[in-house]
């Protein structure tokens, strides 16, 4: 799992267990989406 993107490597080792819920998805890609306006806007 080493080197891989930390929001994708939570979902992954989230749906070893089980399901990722919709919240934990949906939080990661806001997170990934605001990351990549805020190095936009700069």
């Amino acid at each position: 799992m080493a080197g891989l993107d930390p929001a994708i490597q939570g979902v992954a080792t989230a749906g070893r267990g089980a399901p990722p819920s919709t919240a934990t998805v949906r939080g990661a890609m806001d997170a990934r989406i605001k990351s990549g306006h805020d190095t936009v806007k700069q």
